[in-house]
Parts: structure tokens; C-alpha cells; sequence
């Protein structure tokens, strides 16, 4: 039923997949070491077979965005719960969304490639939790992406650039996430620090509004790290 691979190198899984029966499999996961490129291609088809398989619910791998991309999704995807433990382009990711109906959670480390240009009316209302984790993208970007998951119930945010912005994400929550109850993110601001211990209240103070202290009961801590 469950059957995960820990840094398992790419001839050995090939090897070890012809000798055990997956079509019961309900979870899988693994981590592989590359190995040669004819190897590769070999496990992108392997992979590509698990995830047709009819029972798997919970998925989780490593593979870099190029390899991901020569694994075939199928388009009726039974996957609820999907961990992706490497980065992805947007325009992988919106590929996965549309071959995963069932696809409940998400977990994933986004790349950002462009803004979706090609049917960006589509959403996925499938998808109620979402974790992105080392985000280098503007909010610009990020809300982008977020309109296409308006089900949303949980988020968890990882990010590396500066969308240090209660107001911001108070009206974009309040709009276009109206079911989220768990907001749990990371944010970072980098800037000189001349002493203006005021710059850091205001930035806090935008995360102290009724919306999040009485609305959603989200209370936000900030640190602040002199070099």
C-alpha cells in the first residue's frame, strides 16, 4: 500500500521496480540520486506509470523542473496529496493543477517563468491547502497565481523577497481567499538599518488591524537581525 525510496539511485529503483506490484500502491515516495541520462528516461516512465495508477492518493518526489516535465500526468489523476521537494516553474505547476481534479493539498518550491497567458479563467477549486516554500517572486506574481486557487482553507508561505504587506494581504485575503482560516508565512524585508526603530513598528502595524488580531485571529511576530 505505501512504499517510499530514500536517496535510492536511479538503476537500482529501475531494477527493484520491475519486481514489485504497484496497482495497489496508495502512497508512494522517493528521493533519487541522477544518475545517466538513459537511466533518466527510464525513471520519468516509471514515475509516469505510478501516477496512473488508480489507487494512489499521496505522492512526493525530487525531481528538478527539467525532469518533471517529461513525466505524463494523467488527465482523470486520482493524486489528493502531492509533495514536490525541488523547485517548479509556474507553467509546470499550472500543467499538474490541471491533471490533478482530485488534488486537495500542494506542496511545492516555486520558480517563477512568466504569468499565466494561457487560460487564465481556468481556477483549480479542487485545491484547499497550499504550501509554497523559498518564494522569489513579487507579490505581483504571487497573487497571479493565488487567484487560480480561490478554495483555499490553508496557506503556508516561505519567501525570500519583500512582500512585507498586512494591508495588502488583508483586502487580497478578504477578496479572493474567502474560505482561508490558517495563514502561516515567513516574510522577509531587507534594508538599512539607521536606527529608525519606527520603520519596523509601521511595517508590524499592518499585521495588527481588526481583520487579522479579531477577524482571523492571526497574531504576526516580527524579529528584527542586525549585521
Amino acid at each position: 500500500r505505501s512504499l517510499t525510496f530514500h536517496n535510492i539511485n536511479e538503476c537500482d529503483l529501475n531494477i527493484i521496480s520491475k519486481h514489485v506490484d504497484l496497482n495497489h500502491l496508495t502512497s508512494f515516495s522517493c528521493s533519487i540520486q541522477k544518475d545517466t541520462n538513459s537511466s533518466m528516461v527510464t525513471t520519468t516512465n516509471f514515475l509516469s506509470s505510478i501516477i496512473q495508477k488508480p489507487n494512489l492518493r499521496k505522492f512526493e518526489f525530487d525531481l528538478d523542473n527539467n525532469q518533471l516535465s517529461e513525466i505524463s500526468w494523467s488527465n482523470i489523476c486520482t493524486i489528493e496529496y502531492l509533495t514536490i521537494n525541488n523547485t517548479i516553474s509556474i507553467s509546470n505547476l499550472y500543467y499538474i493543477l490541471k491533471c490533478g481534479p482530485h488534488l486537495r493539498t500542494l506542496i511545492v518550491k516555486l520558480t517563477y517563468d512568466k504569468i499565466l497567458d494561457e487560460n487564465t479563467s481556468i481556477t483549480f477549486p479542487q485545491l484547499i491547502s497550499l504550501t509554497i516554500e523559498g518564494i522569489n517572486e513579487t507579490i505581483d506574481q504571487l497573487e497571479s497565481f493565488l487567484l487560480l486557487t480561490p478554495s483555499l482553507i490553508y496557506l503556508k508561505l516561505i519567501d525570500e523577497s519583500q512582500i512585507f504587506d498586512g494591508k495588502r494581504w488583508e483586502q487580497f485575503i478578504h477578496i479572493h481567499l474567502p474560505y482561508l482560516n490558517k495563514f502561516e508565512f515567513y516574510f522577509k524585508e531587507i534594508e538599512e538599518f539607521h536606527g529608525n526603530v519606527g520603520h519596523i513598528e509601521s511595517l508590524i502595524a499592518s499585521f495588527q488591524t481588526p481583520f487579522w488580531l479579531e477577524h482571523k485571529k492571526w497574531f504576526v511576530k516580527s524579529e528584527c537581525t542586525l549585521d
